[in-house]
């Protein structure tokens, strides 16, 4: 970055306009105001170096803080920021600094009323979870797939696909309307899985 600040400076002093250095030291059009700044801060210190800043010194945000908030989220993944706020006597905006930047963490809210179309459903769920995982688990057996009367389940396109790939399941038309009896696990199972899912980071 210094390089390339003394290189305008230098051509500024040869006379060169913004926009012919700009063109000469291939800036693009939207880091213009580096140049603008560059020759403004030459012009007033007779120098390209940043102006000193003084910081604060770091008081909450330490690597022991660091380890304690890391720990503490092992142990409970489910623990939100506001406790750690509280239990720690630190804001939450530094609770939220530490499991952001520094952990590389974020925080997890369950999503309602999230809605998947056919082809979603297709691509993410039954393409590289349904076909493969029946594969593995059946070793080519066959076996009954079951989903319940959801618009992405009952689709054409949906129905078409399970006929073409999986040895048997329950047709839209063979499934009973409004009877969670025959799909006891799924309110459940789905809250489960979406907790282990939040524990992971990406």
């Amino acid at each position: 970055m210094e390089r390339q600040r003394s290189a305008i400076i230098e051509l500024f002093m040869s006379g060169k306009r913004q926009c012919d250095i700009m063109r000469s030291l291939n800036i693009p059009k939207e880091r213009r105001k580096c140049v603008y700044s560059t020759i403004q801060r030459y012009l007033e210190t007779s120098n390209v170096k940043d102006k000193s800043r003084s910081r604060r010194p770091i008081t909450v945000t330490t690597t022991r803080m660091k380890k304690i908030i890391r720990d503490r989220i092992r142990r409970n993944p489910r623990r939100s920021m506001r406790k750690l706020s509280s239990e720690l006597k630190i804001s939450r905006i530094s609770v939220h600094k530490i499991v952001k930047s520094s952990l590389g963490l974020s925080s997890y809210k369950r999503r309602k009323g999230v809605k998947v179309n056919s082809t979603e459903y297709k691509d993410r769920i039954l393409e590289p979870v349904v076909k493969d995982l029946g594969a593995c688990m059946f070793n080519k057996n066959r076996f009954l797939f079951q989903q319940d009367g959801a618009p992405a389940h009952t689709a054409r396109t949906t129905q078409t696909w399970l006929s073409e790939n999986i040895p048997d399941f329950i047709t839209k038309d063979e499934w009973q309307p409004s009877s969670p009896d025959l799909n006891p696990m799924d309110l459940s199972l789905w809250a489960i899985m979406e907790e282990m899912h939040a524990q992971i980071s990406y």
